[in-house]
């Protein structure tokens, strides 16, 4: 018997069901999409509201200072600041998988698996990934010194601080395997005793 036309979904609970397998695979397939234009509309917004104040601390320039109006300037700048420190540590997250010391492990396998044809090349593979993970945090640096300029040390500036610090953790961590590399030390052999900093 030749194959009929796909079945249908009859049942209400089949169709809902059919609905969320479409939703999921397409927010799967779209979801670096759907999270760089939520991104964009929430810079849009911040700088939209961040234009009207502005204007309308222009229009008022004449008479005297608001003290609230600028407060508030200085708040929603803070907010933008915090914003992007999270998204910034967000996109360094997805980068490693969510797991420092895995994906730090995945970086010192691929250099020992170089290594024995070509050490020069082996060595760039672990300065290709420290350079990678240090944008992050010259990125997450520079939303803090905004925080810093806007509100001095305080809350907001910790808060970051803490996403800047688990950050250089795994640039410490690579630097380690990077200096045991140019020290002529044997990667490997500490690999296997687990002696680097990161497998403790």
């Amino acid at each position: 018997m030749a194959p009929g036309r796909p079945k249908k979904h009859m049942t209400m609970e089949e169709k809902q069901q059919a609905v969320r397998e479409k939703s999921r695979r397409f927010y799967e397939k779209k979801k670096e999409e759907v999270r760089r234009k939520r991104r964009e509309r929430y810079r849009a917004d911040v700088k939209s509201r961040l234009q009207a104040l502005a204007d309308e601390e222009r229009k008022q320039s004449n008479k005297p200072r608001d003290p609230k109006l600028r407060e508030r300037l200085a708040r929603m700048s803070l907010e933008d600041a915090l914003e992007k420190s999270k998204e910034t540590f967000k996109d360094f997250d997805d980068y490693i998988q969510g797991s420092p010391k895995s994906f730090v492990t995945l970086v010192c396998e691929r250099y020992l698996e170089r290594f024995p044809d070509c050490p020069e090349s082996a060595l760039e593979i672990v300065n290709m990934y420290t350079k990678k993970v240090s944008r992050y945090q010259d990125i997450l640096r520079k939303h803090q010194n905004e925080i810093l300029n806007l509100v001095g040390i305080g809350d907001d500036y910790y808060e970051v601080e803490k996403l800047v610090k688990q950050v250089l953790e795994v640039i410490l961590w690579l630097d380690d395997i990077y200096g045991a590399a140019l020290e002529s030390q044997s990667v490997g052999e500490r690999f296997r005793k687990k002696a680097f900093e990161f497998m403790h």
